[in-house]
């Protein structure tokens, strides 16, 4: 993976701090990246196109070059960025006459383009080269279910016939990087509507806003906790935008993140550590948020391995092998279970039924490759219901008889002695009972040590 970061106009001019967080990430995953001073703006599809299309194509040609030189891919930081590199690529790979005259201005600067490298959104780039289970796999904070609007922008999906990221109008795949953090997408209406940016090109700042506000309040009432994308075309409308209309006393109140803050968070960067100061739109609330869901699992760190239960819920390899799934048919989901732990709702699993729909078979353990098996979990999670009095009664029925007799069942000497066997003595009553009382004086001492 070697790649050359166009970072566009924006990121470097007006939003620092995505690129900050950016690079962060990258050198979490160890990527090997570089930058190229002599980057031009891509340039952009909506007012310096209108100069031309040869001008628009050649300058974009010229970037391509540029980054071709220098024997790696471009790795683009930016949506609009990306399409209209990727866009004039492909232009330039069947229009021979332009690529002509692209070698012909470019032979001055000793430049020559040949069509070798390749186009990558970042976020592309994370889908098809990191994936979405390498990334949940390295995630330290796992962000607990919070519910967050995935916002893809116009030209991370479109033109298609250029772009083949995904599909337009049905796409799923920022989504799941999105779900690789364990925050949780939500589904909305207007996850599609442009962000309104070219408005402001056109100096209708009313109509820009007004795009910002159409999404906003949607959000407002499906209480999303943050807005995610992956262009600062877009970051800048709903950050910048959403506090203009603060100014005129509406009511929105919601943080937008570029990806790359939101997974720097997973991988346990701090807000200090991603300069999430930054933002117009203050990103606490969604960090009080998180903090508050943490709370609430705290009291059983140590005793449940959170971060390894996130990694059991990212490979998830063993599903369609699971007793318990097929024979309950997907009734008993232990990755839901574990979702909704993660989600901070641990005291409502441990009171369900479900916890002790895992049959204990192992099964997930012989076919772990890290030896986890869930199974793990699911003998925690018994534990904690039985520890707080919520265990089946069949359960306290069983832990109650082998408390007082050591056995969980009451053997039928009657049928015993039909057999001719002999018949079965009870344990010391007064042994079973110390040999447990001695037992919990030994636990609540290693407690308070």
């Amino acid at each position: 993976m070697s790649y050359v970061i166009f970072w566009g106009c924006h990121i470097p001019a007006r939003f620092t701090h995505l690129e900050y967080s950016m690079k962060k990430v990258l050198d979490a995953f160890g990527v090997d990246y570089s930058e190229n001073e002599r980057f031009s703006c891509c340039p952009e599809n909506y007012g310096i196109k209108s100069l031309g299309h040869e001008n628009w194509l050649l300058t974009a040609g010229r970037n391509l070059a540029l980054a071709e030189a220098m024997g790696r891919d471009l790795l683009c930081a930016c949506n609009g960025c990306y399409s209209s590199l990727k866009s004039a690529q492909a232009e330039l790979s069947w229009n021979n006459f332009a690529r002509d005259r692209l070698n012909q201005a470019l032979l001055e600067f000793g430049l020559e383009y040949q069509g070798t490298l390749q186009v990558k959104h970042f976020l592309e780039f994370f889908y098809e080269e990191i994936t979405p289970s390498g990334i949940k796999r390295r995630i330290k904070r796992p962000l607990l279910e919070i519910p967050v609007a995935v916002h893809p922008g116009c030209h991370l999906l479109s033109p298609s016939k250029f772009l083949r990221f995904d599909q337009p109008l049905v796409a799923k795949k920022f989504d799941q990087l999105v779900s690789a953090t364990y925050a949780k997408p939500i589904q909305y209406l207007t996850k599609f509507l442009c962000c309104g940016g070219s408005f402001n090109y056109a100096g209708e700042d009313e109509l820009s806003l007004e795009a910002v506000r159409t999404k906003l309040k949607e959000l407002n009432q499906l209480s999303a906790s943050a807005i995610i994308t992956g262009c600062p075309s877009c970051y800048s409308q709903f950050d910048t935008g959403q506090l203009l209309l603060q100014r005129k006393g509406e009511k929105f109140n919601i943080p937008v993140l570029y990806y790359t803050e939101l997974l720097g968070l997973g991988l346990g960067f701090s807000s200090e550590e991603l300069a999430l100061d930054r933002h117009r739109i203050s990103v606490d609330s969604l960090l009080e948020g998180l903090k508050e869901k943490e709370a609430r699992l705290s009291r059983f760190k140590g005793i449940i391995d959170l971060e390894m239960m996130a990694q059991c819920l990212g490979c998830s390899a063993c599903r369609d092998d699971c007793p318990g799934i097929k024979l309950t048919n997907g009734k008993f989901d232990p990755f839901e279970i574990f979702k909704q732990i993660l989600n901070g709702e641990l005291e409502e699993v441990i009171s369900g039924k479900q916890i002790w729909q895992c049959l204990d078979c192992y099964t997930c353990y012989e076919l772990c490759g890290q030896a986890i098996g869930m199974n793990r979990f699911f003998q925690e999670l018994r534990r904690l219901s039985v520890g707080e009095g919520l265990g089946l009664d069949s359960v306290k029925s069983a832990i109650d008889s082998f408390k007082n007799t050591g056995l969980v069942v009451k053997p039928s000497q009657s049928v015993r002695k039909r057999l001719g066997l002999k018949e079965l003595k009870p344990l010391p009553e007064a042994e079973i009972k110390g040999f447990f009382l001695k037992l919990n004086e030994k636990k609540r001492g290693l407690r308070n040590e």
